[in-house]
């Protein structure tokens, strides 16, 4: 509740199985900033598939860190793919979420 009057939001991955927070960003425009480090320091696998999803009714959200993120796919990607993320997963992670899926550039394939 406190992180939500402060509109404090974390950054997280799935790492070996386990939710890992990798910081906690005041806004969301220092949220994507800190997401695109996150994605920066782990490098794209341009040629794998890309995803982008959302939280809520609104993707509002997710169009923002778009653009707060251009540097990442312009030039890289034909078209940047986005969906609704499913209530299950919505539901732990509260509307106005926004995911990065991608595959690593050191991941074999």
């Amino acid at each position: 509740m406190l992180g939500g009057l402060l509109n404090i939001k974390p950054v997280i991955t799935i790492k070996d199985g386990a939710v890992v927070v990798l910081g906690k960003a005041r806004g969301a425009k220092k949220a994507n900033n800190l997401l695109v480090e996150q994605v920066t320091k782990n490098g794209v696998k341009y040629n794998m598939p890309v995803l982008l999803g959302y939280t809520g009714t609104s993707d509002e959200l997710l169009q923002n860190y778009i653009s707060d993120s251009k540097v990442l796919w312009e030039g890289h990607l034909d078209k940047l793919e986005w969906s609704q993320i499913c209530s299950v997963i919505g539901t732990h992670a509260g509307p106005g979420a926004v995911a990065v899926a991608f595959f690593k550039e050191n991941t074999p394939g």
